[in-house]
């Protein structure tokens, strides 16, 4: 009779493994566990790589203002829009205070992209026959707007800590390459597991 060779209790006689079930089973929960502490281990070593990383580039935005290059920041908000979709209210306002205070801090609005509610349209039909059929395309309702906005910060006297903040919120945009595909190996590298 077969002996599991973690525990030692009997397998039976026609065990196809050497480990019983229950052993492997803790097996599987400790790889688990380890693989899942090595992922949260790397994501934070990254982070600390990305915050290494952002020196550097904020060094790179103050030199280009100082010597008098184009520089402009660009960000996005979101408003929602008063709409009605069906007879219901999605939002009962639609209001620009955001905007308000972000044009005192210098941000333009350069665009918009709205954001769609679709709605299959359907024939109703009436008389002899009954019920709802296809209408073969598609109602759009605004559900509200992505508001681009632009930053001239060329002539501006911008503080280490303002660009600092702002580039690190996108930095995964501001990433070469070369530092993608290092932070992407440090993540691959956490997440291999050995199979039983």
């Amino acid at each position: 009779m077969a002996l599991c060779s973690v525990c030692g209790k009997s397998m039976g006689f026609f065990a196809a493994s050497t480990i019983c079930d229950a052993c492997r089973a803790t097996m599987v929960a400790e790889l688990q566990a380890k693989k899942a502490q090595n992922v949260q281990i790397a994501l934070e070593d990254i982070q600390k790589q990305k915050e290494r990383l952002l020196l550097p580039k904020v060094q790179e935005v103050k030199s280009k203002i100082e010597n008098g290059e184009k520089i402009y920041l660009y960000d996005t908000v979101y408003a929602p829009v008063d709409s009605i979709v069906n007879g219901d209210t999605l939002h009962d306002e639609f209001s620009i205070g955001l905007l308000r205070r972000l044009g005192l801090q210098g941000w333009e609005v350069v665009g918009i992209v709205p954001r769609t509610f679709g709605v299959g349209l359907t024939n109703r039909a009436v008389g002899s026959t009954f019920g709802e059929t296809w209408g073969a395309g598609l109602g759009g309702n605004v559900m509200g707007v992505h508001i681009m906005l632009k930053m001239d910060v060329s002539k501006q006297n911008l503080s280490d800590a303002f660009l600092s903040d702002y580039i690190m919120r996108y930095i995964d945009d501001f990433l070469t390459s070369d530092e993608i595909q290092m932070l992407s190996e440090m993540l691959q590298k956490a997440t291999e597991q050995e199979t039983l």
